[in-house]
């Protein structure tokens, strides 16, 4: 018979199988390596005497690194068994020293070097000694830092020597008496005499006899027959003696009268002197002269801090003063059209400078939490500490926001725009200022991406619609309220729904405006006559800043993650502005810069980067609480968030929560909520733990932040009720979370209600199930009552199987009537987390959709047996609904962690927060009107 051949994976006569041999030869089967030992190995190819020289793994395939030492290593795991060739590290030492280590020379373990080229250092040598700079560190730190020191970029890190400025120092000081500031170049201190000016560069004025002011060239005294600042106008001749040096008034000779002497005296003006007029006349001259002179002298000693109570006033007026670096305008005030808007008088916080020119240390966005730790200790002194290290106040010139014209554009009398990075207006026919309160903001890359403004007041709206237009805004943020408490914070500068705003030459019109629960997001069409088309413009208006104090923090990143999420990447700089223009605007740009940059860098470096926007405009960041607040925002923000999921999406991803790749990733998820859930102290709770008889449940406790207090006065009563408040996704503490009355506290739920203004209350269970409120549901029952109210029920449907609602009316005790629709879930007992019928929840929520679109008004409340179970589930279900209603997506993640901070008991396990997503995809799948949004 014919021989015809082997399948393959077979061999021999009788076409034995390889066993899965990877090289199988038709005549021998398993071939083995030619690097096994004894050339002996089994059906494997496994080599039964191990490896020769130089190859490793069973089958002895591999080569060892060639740079082990001798070309020797384990045939089990490859490790180098004799040490790494020289230049290389790690167990195959496969891994390159680094280029700068002395000899190539590193350790086998871990590639540190064990010494430095010249310029080099660190473990790996991989960083500019203190004295070098550079890509290649070749580059020697300027002669003119202190001790020759600079960062990697050539900053002198400890200062200039003195008579140099700069960042590398490179820069001679002017004719400074003394030193300048290391930034600017500007003197500190006197001019030289007979110099004047910031840099002292100006000369004084050759008729000042004793030179001159360094802020403004004022000659400090003139000669006896020179008077007037510059010392050049002539006393006049009718002098008796020398001049006043400010006015020219002077004691006039015989026959001539006036302040200035100019006025010849007339025969029947000379008086008839007899031994009597000439007693009474030296009487008068004595008491003229003193007059004259008191007058001079009070006049010279309140010349630099006068009033210049009118809008004319000269610019001398504001004077200097050297020693603290700021301009002080004493009690200047404005004439302006708006009484309600009188220029303010900042209060910021009280600083002393300490002018440390040390570089902060970055921090790892990891230890953001141990820092904050660190310095709110001990009343948070190392937080102020740190703040009052800050360079405060006016540090650079901002002479053009001073001048008589532009100061009643200032909304605060010490709140000015520095001249270098002011913006500048373009003029016209029209308009001849290049003024308003406004300054480039850099970011971290040094490119001006903000424009840091004032609120527009009444005489400044269309200057704020001519820096827009010119800067091609795109984006602004809006962080103050028009009106706060009894002050007019910022003037409205955008149309109402509907109407069209005439700012001329621009038209505004208002193409949309969407609500939330902390901001309102408004989309202008802005038009200039005589250029075709029209710019979109859009606001983020924040309006839950308050007016003392500090938003929460959640809130405000949540704010500026869904202000990045919504806008466009553009070149043109965003707008960003509160009323003045300094606190929470340099709050809100920290915030937005420096966790985008921790976020790609993985470390921060807060206090360098305030000093920075602080070159940029006065007093970023304004006071102590704000500087705070900004460590905890931006711990809040490095914290895991969420993602914002398309409702396609959505229903896709989700559509099968079965899945195991799904139940891991919401597995996942809800363990990350627990970790972040906030850890509260025992005094968080205070009035929980004080009220423990009127808690269903010892364990959920409201916390003293949240709690919602009674203000209705009972007899007997106190003016706790286990509540909270809770916002819904499009308004501010739209919802109260509480739980069902324990015995005998019905009335405070009926207190709670008329206290809150409710419109609604859902129960997440029957009411039937409790003993205080069964009878609010019984049909057999008409009027209720708790004195002194009275309970009249009106009506009562079965909305479904599982939904029943009631109409109630409750009679106040000033004969007052509230109207509550009661919406109740029948099919959700109390003694279950989550429904059997997970369609049950979404259902319930649609019909209360449908009812709250016809009773806008008034709160909610959400009652559960203990506030938490059933009641987080709802909340955060109704959340996720308005947010795809209005911006066709959702952030679960997100609603659910603001939850927690509120009330932590809430979706206390995995079931509900699946219900969540599974009761939000039921939503979007069905044929509701709700999915055609």
């Amino acid at each position: 018979m014919d021989k015809l051949g082997c399948e393959v994976g077979r061999y021999g006569a009788n076409c034995t199988s390889c066993m899965g041999c990877s090289t199988c030869d038709i005549n021998h089967g398993c071939q083995c390596s030619p690097h096994c030992r004894t050339n002996s190995c089994d059906d494997s190819r496994h080599c039964t005497d191990g490896c020769k020289k130089g190859y490793w793994r069973q089958t002895c395939d591999t080569a060892c690194s060639s740079h082990c030492i001798d070309n020797t290593c384990s045939p089990l795991d490859g490790k180098c068994t004799t040490g790494c060739q020289s230049g290389h590290w790690g167990d195959t030492c496969n891994s390159t020293c680094p280029p700068n280590c002395n000899d190539q020379t590193c350790s086998r373990d871990d590639g540190r070097c064990s010494s430095c080229k010249s310029n080099w250092t660190g473990d790996r040598c991989d960083d500019c000694d203190s004295k070098h700079y550079g890509p290649n560190c070749s580059s020697a730190c300027s002669v003119n830092c202190t001790d020759n020191v600079c960062n990697n970029t050539g900053y002198c890190t400890n200062g200039c020597k003195v008579g140099t400025y700069g960042d590398m120092c490179q820069n001679q000081c002017s004719t400074c008496k003394a030193n300048c500031d290391r930034i600017s170049g500007q003197c500190i201190g006197e001019c030289p005499t007979g110099k004047f000016g910031a840099y002292c560069k100006e000369m004084c004025d050759q008729l000042c006899s004793n030179g001159c002011r360094k802020s403004n060239g004022v000659c400090n005294s003139c000669d006896d027959k020179k008077y007037g600042d510059y010392c050049n106008k002539t006393c006049s001749s009718q002098c008796q003696s020398a001049c006043d040096q400010q006015s020219g008034s002077c004691e006039c000779i015989s026959g001539w009268t006036g302040t200035t002497c100019n006025e010849a005296l007339t025969a029947d003006e000379f008086p008839v002197v007899t031994a009597v007029g000439a007693g009474v006349g030296g009487l008068l001259f004595v008491v003229v002269a003193v007059v004259i002179v008191v007058f001079v002298v009070i006049r010279k000693r309140h010349k630099d801090s006068k009033s210049a109570s009118s809008v004319l006033y000269h610019k001398s007026a504001f004077d200097q003063d050297e020693s603290k670096g700021y301009t002080n305008l004493g009690g200047i005030t404005e004439a302006i059209e708006d009484p309600d808007e009188e220029p303010q008088i900042e209060k910021p916080e009280e600083c002393v400078y300490y002018n440390n020119l040390s570089v902060a240390k970055d921090i790892p966005v990891s230890d953001l939490l141990n820092i904050i730790t660190t310095k709110q200790a001990k009343e948070n002194e190392g937080f102020l500490k740190e703040f009052k290290s800050l360079p405060y106040g006016e540090r650079f010139p901002c002479e053009v926001s001073k001048s008589a014209e532009n100061m009643p554009k200032n909304r605060f009398k010490t709140t000015f725009p520095y001249d270098h990075s002011r913006v500048v207006l373009e003029s016209s026919k029209e308009f001849n200022s290049d003024y308003i309160n406004a300054n480039y903001i850099e970011n971290m890359d040094g490119k001006r991406e903000f424009i840091a403004s004032q609120g527009p007041r009444v005489n400044t709206v269309v200057d704020h619609w001519r820096m827009i237009w010119q800067e091609h805004v795109n984006y602004i943020v809006m962080l103050t309220n028009l009106i706060e408490g009894p002050k007019v914070k910022c003037h409205q500068y955008w149309p109402e729904a509907g109407k069209e705003m005439d700012v001329d030459p621009f038209s505004l019109t208002l193409l949309e405006e969407k609500v939330y629960a902390y901001f309102v997001v408004r989309k202008m069409a802005v038009r200039k006559k005589k250029v075709t088309g029209s710019r979109t413009v859009v606001q983020f208006h924040y309006t839950h800043w308050p007016d003392h104090g500090t938003p929460d923090p959640l809130n405000l990143v949540d704010f500026l993650r869904q202000f990045r999420h919504k806008i466009k990447p553009s070149h043109q700089p965003i707008l960003i502005h509160c009323s003045a223009g300094i606190g929470r605007t340099g709050t809100f740009i920290a915030l937005d810069v420096l966790s985008r940059y921790g976020k790609v860098k993985g470390k921060v470096n807060i206090i360098e980067y305030v000093k920075a926007m602080r070159k940029d405009r006065m007093t970023m960041i304004q006071n102590v609480d704000q500087y705070v607040f900004l460590y905890h925002a931006l711990y809040e923000f490095f914290r895991r968030s969420g993602q914002f999921v398309r409702k396609d999406d959505f229903l896709s991803e989700f559509a099968n929560l079965n899945k195991a790749e799904t139940k891991k990733q919401l597995s996942d998820e809800f363990n990350e909520l627990t970790s972040l859930k906030p850890k509260y102290e025992a005094k968080d709770y205070k009035s929980g733990k004080k009220h423990q008889k009127l808690n269903a449940s010892k364990s959920v406790l409201p916390v003293e932040k949240y709690l919602v207090y009674l203000t209705s006065h009972i007899a007997g009563r106190d003016t706790y009720y286990n509540a909270i408040n809770v916002s819904s996704f499009t308004q501010a503490e739209e919802l109260i979370s509480a739980q069902f009355p324990v015995a005998g506290a019905a009335i405070d739920l009926v207190r709670l209600l008329i206290d809150e203004d409710c419109s609604f209350l859902v129960s997440l269970n029957p009411m039937s199930e409790v003993k205080e409120l069964k009878d609010w549901v019984n049909d057999n029952i008409k009027t209720i009552k708790l004195d002194p109210y009275e309970i009249t029920k009106h009506a009562q449907t079965e909305q479904s199987p599982d939904i029943r609602k009631t109409s109630l009316k409750i009679k106040g005790k000033e004969d007052d009537i509230l109207g509550v629709e009661i919406l109740e879930c029948m099919s959700w007992s109390s003694s279950q987390t989550v429904p059997t019928d997970k369609s049950i929840l979404i259902n319930f929520i649609k019909q209360f959709c449908l009812d709250r679109r016809s009773h806008p008004d008034g709160r909610v409340a959400v009652l559960s047996k203990d506030g938490a179970v059933g009641c987080g589930v709802f909340c955060a279900v109704y959340n996720a609904v308005q947010q795809i209603q209005q911006d066709a997506e959702v952030d679960m993640f997100t609603i659910v962690r603001q939850l927690q901070v509120r009330r932590p008991e809430m979706i206390s396990t995995v079931e509900e927060y699946e219900l969540c997503y599974d009761a939000v995809h039921q939503f979007l799948a069905s044929d509701s009107v709700y999915a055609n949004t």
